[in-house]
């Protein structure tokens, strides 16, 4: 494939992209946004609209930059940074996509594991929820959580590793032990 091609693909690609992630962040274009641009007025009140716009704005932007980068690499027969660069852009169109739900009027919430409900049989999600019930998180300011309720899942495992967690109790984000309950921990905490 002939250079030119490739670089008047990308910049033309790019162009739409960066045009609308423009409208998004600075000119409050939000009709673009499909399913607000259709919701009842009712229904708008509950988004949060700038956050949103601004959100998907500046990752259109981002991955408009990424496709000229990427273009420009293939141009130059660059395969590793090309194929680098866009796994970069699937993994920004990820976050925009993940990222993006904090702000729409039914946020998911910890503990919802929407997700694996949709994904699993009832009975491998319920064989999941109930291992899971069995573990809890636990920050070094004493609050202890069903890890459940906190949106873990740990299933079938061993050990008793750590994660960084934002605390639910002091608020501050620290490493907290994961662990399984102790009998009248299983009816204190649930």
């Amino acid at each position: 494939m002939p250079t030119y091609v490739l670089l008047i693909s990308g910049a033309s690609s790019a162009l739409v992209l960066g045009f609308l992630g423009v409208k998004l962040r600075y000119l409050e274009a939000y009709d673009l946004i499909a399913g607000y641009n259709r919701a009842s007025a009712a229904d708008k009140a509950k988004y949060d609209i700038e956050g949103l716009s601004q959100h998907l704005g500046n990752g259109l932007m981002t991955m408009a930059v990424l496709i000229v980068l990427a273009s420009i690499a293939a141009a130059l027969e660059s395969l590793t940074w090309c194929l680098g660069l866009m796994g970069v852009f699937v993994f920004v169109a990820l976050l925009i996509v993940i990222g993006g739900r904090k702000f729409l009027p039914d946020p998911p919430q910890p503990g919802d594991h929407r997700f694996l409900k949709a994904i699993l049989p009832e009975r491998a999600f319920n064989a999941i929820r109930e291992g899971t019930r069995n573990w809890l998180i636990e920050c070094p300011c004493g609050h202890m959580a069903d890890l459940w309720n906190a949106g873990g899942v740990r299933y079938k495992a061993t050990g008793e590793p750590r994660q960084l967690t934002a605390c639910q109790g002091c608020g501050t984000a620290t490493w907290q032990k994961v662990r399984r309950k102790t009998a009248s921990e299983r009816r204190l905490v649930a």
